[in-house]
């Protein structure tokens, strides 16, 4: 609850939160879903003065369809994505890591714009948006603009958003017929667990049945979710067999420096990778969508 001395405002239509980031936004902390704020607040790590709780802003709440991309309202819940049929059919894993998030409580109060705002490095979604490829839309009383995903995340907790910008929708390229998803975590537990290691792929097959490209996210592994190109690079023009797997073993546990801390070691982290990228390469051996 907010405190007597705390601004808080509540509105109903974007445009309104506009004009109060365009006055307020420095000193002002956005509210969506509250799974991660309120949290904090309640621990008194944070105490923000002004707080602009954009719930109520329904039009931020969508998930369509826009040519080759699944175009999805930054306070669309994990239990909404888990329901669409267009994110069933077009991004099936970013379904499998928002079934990994929290309890179900969780599930139908979190938002996709609020774990890509908070930038948390081990958030589960953003490995699997990387992966597919996509931007985010940030928008002002001045207008939206576009920041590709690879250069959203500037920092540990830190975004490329300006003080007078919301986060108003995430657009995530397709699943082709000629690509594979894959996704796992690896935590605590099997549910309701922050990942020690999270990661998301998606590969592009060629018609002779190699492989084209692959793109990897990987979370809990550095200071921000992060791509892995040199691992990547290891699948271009290759048949996902023994050999590959080996090398995307090696070369996926020694391209990052985890650290440690109190959820795993880094020498546990790096290995980890190395067996998760493993992993997506077997599990390309036997893609239905292989040639």
């Amino acid at each position: 609850m907010p405190s007597s001395s705390q601004q808080c405002w509540s509105p109903t239509v974007l445009n309104d939160a506009l004009e109060l980031l365009a006055q307020h936004g420095e000193d002002t902390t956005i509210l969506a879903g509250g799974t991660d704020l309120m949290v904090v607040m309640e621990m008194g790590a944070i105490k923000p003065q002004k707080v602009l709780n954009i719930w109520g802003l329904n039009e931020l709440r969508n998930i369509h369809e826009d040519n080759e991309q699944i175009v999805i309202g930054s306070l669309t819940t994990y239990t909404e994505i888990i329901q669409s049929t267009l994110i069933q059919t077009h991004l099936p894993t970013l379904v499998e890591s928002a079934r990994l998030v929290g309890a179900l409580q969780i599930q139908n109060r979190g938002t996709l714009g609020g774990n890509l705002a908070n930038a948390s490095p081990a958030a589960d979604t953003p490995p699997v948006l990387l992966a597919a490829g996509g931007s985010v839309e940030l928008t002002s009383i001045s207008g939206t603009r576009s920041v590709d995903l690879d250069h959203f995340f500037k920092g540990y907790r830190l975004i490329d958003r300006n003080p007078n910008e919301l986060l108003t929708a995430i657009r995530i390229n397709k699943k082709r017929a000629n690509q594979s998803d894959w996704f796992c975590k690896v935590g605590t537990r099997q549910a309701q667990s922050i990942s020690k290691v999270v990661m998301g792929a998606r590969a592009t097959w060629k018609s002779d049945g190699s492989l084209a490209s692959a793109r990897i996210g990987a979370g809990s592994v550095a200071a921000t979710t992060v791509r892995m190109p040199q691992t990547e690079a290891l699948f271009a023009d290759r048949n996902p067999d023994s050999v590959l797997e080996t090398r995307v073993k090696q070369a996926a546990s020694s391209e990052l420096t985890p650290i440690d801390d109190v959820r795993s070691t880094a020498q546990y982290r790096a290995a980890i990778c190395g067996n998760l990228a493993a992993r997506f390469v077997r599990a390309l051996m036997v893609a239905p969508e292989k040639p």
